[in-house]
């Protein structure tokens, strides 16, 4: 009995249990955790690479355009009489003009109408030569003024060049410089927006901030060295439905008018350093040609005061772009006149940028021959001033002092119509010109075949 006991009271050695924690795998847990990372990394690197391809697919979805999209262009350029000052308040006069009509004609049903008319102006004159121009009117001038302001200023995009940069204590920061831009043209795709980029070209990224305030990432569709214009676009799908109900599109106008020196005008941008300011004065000239490679531009210059690096546009009475500002070309001694360039002498470079085509290159820099050159025996056409070293004009053997005076059949009198001709044709094309140039005693005339060449 006492062995019994013995062993019910004492547990058998092989049924004792004794928990000891498992050593830890450091190799296995770290391999472990890389295979976690690459995992995710890999998935990252797929979903990145299938959003990419997809999404031109969703925007071809949700955005159906035909295999071969209609070329953009700008509507046909109409000549308009300028409005002035005084034709923005109500004309009261023709108003009076028609009550004292309608009065008169309600009193006599046997006084000829034209008498009645007449009757009324002659009294309508003499009332309004008495009446002056006061503070009301003024106040209503400029209350019109503004409302335009406010209007261009939906087509006024800030253009911000972003470039990440390093300090000298190896800290990173990031260099902004801002433009004006202007919204041009609105696609079934894109919104395409003109700014001078000459200084943010090379940024790492452009940002687009509208007058809503939202923000957007754009891409340069074509940039023209030559001028320092570019043409930005942002995808239509990726603007939301209150940027896209805040934003319009500018009006073109036309800047080669004879009329346009001395018209009142409205600058608009970032005229004094600010990122919105206006200021309204009037063309003072419009005479002096900005000479580029096979380009010649109008320098529109103004009485207004402004920054040098001022940015954004000129505009008519009318709310319509008449000038791109750009104060590079002013001369020293009026280093803070807004200027710009005008846009009638734009529009056929803007149209090619917008639809990403090449301007066909020849080379040549060149001036107007002027009457009193034609009266020495100067024939008229499109003077060439300089030919461009390895240029395809060069190469066909045109030569400085040379005057074009036809391309194929048509007449080329200044070289303005050089210019205008050239949009004609395309990078690659044969380009026949007649030329004139002068001999021992007289002006000889040959032709010669320039192939089209394209600036990169």
């Amino acid at each position: 009995m006492e062995n019994s006991e013995t062993n019910v009271n004492h547990d058998p050695e092989f049924l004792k249990e004794k928990l000891k924690q498992r050593p830890l795998n450091r190799r296995k847990l770290l391999r472990r955790m890389l295979i976690t990372v690459l995992m995710a990394v890999i998935f990252g690197t797929v979903a990145s690479v299938t959003i990419l391809l997809m999404q031109p697919i969703i925007s071809e979805y949700l955005y159906p355009v035909e295999d071969e999209p209609e070329r953009i262009v700008f509507p046909e350029e109409i000549v308009v009489e300028e409005i002035l000052p005084e034709d923005m308040i109500a004309d009261e006069r023709e108003m009076q003009e028609l009550q004292w009509v309608l009065e008169l004609e309600a009193l006599t049903d046997f006084i000829d109408y034209d008498i009645v008319r007449q009757i009324a102006n002659d009294v309508a004159g003499d009332y309004f030569k008495r009446k002056e121009f006061g503070i009301d009117e003024y106040i209503s001038i400029n209350r019109a003024l503004m409302e335009i302001s406010n209007e261009v200023m939906k087509s006024l995009v800030t253009v911000t060049g972003v470039t990440a940069d390093v300090n000298w204590i190896n800290r990173v920061f990031e260099n902004r410089i801002q433009t004006k831009g202007t919204i041009i043209m609105e696609t079934i795709r894109d919104i395409l927006i003109v700014a001078d980029i000459s200084q943010i070209r090379n940024a790492d990224s452009i940002m687009l901030t509208f007058v809503d305030g939202a923000q957007y990432q754009a891409t340069i569709r074509q940039y023209d060295r030559t001028t320092g214009l570019a043409i930005l676009s942002v995808p239509r799908w990726r603007l939301d439905n209150t940027t896209l109900d805040a934003i319009k599109t500018i009006e073109l106008g036309n800047s080669a008018a004879l009329n346009v020196k001395g018209i009142p005008i409205i600058a608009v941008g970032r005229i004094i350093n600010n990122a919105n300011s206006t200021c309204v004065g009037s063309i003072t000239s419009a005479s002096i040609n900005i000479h580029k490679v096979d380009a010649t531009y109008r320098l529109l210059t103004t009485d207004i005061y402004g920054s040098t690096n001022a940015s954004g546009i000129l505009v008519n009475l009318r709310g319509q772009l008449i000038g791109i500002i750009n104060n590079s070309y002013n001369t020293s001694d009026v280093r803070n006149i807004v200027s710009a360039v005008g846009i009638s002498e734009l529009r056929n470079l803007l149209v090619l940028m917008m639809n990403n085509e090449k301007k066909p290159y020849l080379g040549i820099t060149g001036i107007e021959v002027t009457t009193e050159a034609q009266i020495a025996g100067v024939p008229r056409g499109a003077y060439i001033t300089e030919v461009i070293i390895d240029s395809p004009a060069m190469d066909a053997g045109l030569q400085s002092g040379d005057i074009i005076v036809k391309i194929e059949e048509a007449d080329i009198v200044t070289f303005i119509g050089l210019v205008n001709t050239l949009f004609d044709y395309k990078p690659g094309q044969p380009i026949k010109m007649t030329i004139k140039r002068q001999g021992v005693e007289d002006y000889h005339e040959f032709e010669v075949e320039v192939i089209a060449g394209a600036l990169e």
